[in-house]
């Protein structure tokens, strides 16, 4: 039982996504990332605005100044749970985008000791857990294949490999500064591909 057939692939991806989307429920919300109860985001809040100044009698009134770069960057949108600045949420999108490429390679190359290093210690404590994988492994897709995860580097090889390996990250929420979920849309819908904390002034994938 070491490796899925190409097919097999196609059918766990599609499982990781349904299970994904029990982890963290609601899809307007956003369903959670990978079979993991591994893995959603409201609109833009108005910053407060400042009246324009009044013009002089003898200037043209009309023709007000648009909004400089350095404001539209301090500009506040809500992004999940909270409202942090325009700034801010590009960056931070930036080096979410940059951690899942390199996750990518690292899950496309089968690499477990490396992925491990990027997993919180609650993650592995919950997809090392028996009951978890028990459970996991009672999946139809799963028993069809024939597949029982035994331990933390089954689920990596079964689950997260044909379902992560090629992951897009087209949004975040926040759920706190140092807590977000990195999301994609799908026809219109919204997925939480993973749940991510900032540790020691690193991104690493945890659970909710």
């Amino acid at each position: 039982m070491r490796m899925i057939n190409r097919a097999a692939s196609f059918f766990l991806l599609i499982i990781t996504c349904a299970l994904a989307v029990s982890c963290a429920t609601a899809p307007r919300s956003v369903p959670a990332a990978s079979p993991k109860p591994s893995d959603k985001a409201p609109a833009v809040q108005s910053p407060a605005q400042t009246p324009a100044p009044q013009a002089k009698p003898s200037e043209t009134p009309s023709a007000q100044s648009p909004p400089t770069k350095a404001n539209d960057q301090n500009e506040l949108v809500r992004k999940g749970s909270i409202s942090v600045t325009e700034a801010f949420y590009k960056q931070t999108l930036t080096d979410i985008r940059n951690l899942i490429g390199t996750l990518n390679t690292i899950i496309a190359n089968e690499d477990f000791e490396t992925w491990l290093t990027y997993l919180t210690p609650q993650y592995k404590q919950t997809f090392s857990n028996p009951d978890t994988l028990s459970s996991l492994s009672d999946m139809p897709l799963l028993q069809k294949h024939d597949v029982q995860l035994h331990s933390l580097q089954d689920y990596f090889l079964y689950v997260v490999v044909p379902s992560r390996s090629d992951a897009r990250v087209d949004d975040i929420d926040f759920l706190s500064r140092n807590h977000v979920r990195a999301i994609a849309i799908i026809s219109g819908q919204r997925y939480i591909l993973y749940d991510l904390q900032l540790v020691n002034g690193s991104w690493k994938i945890g659970v909710s």
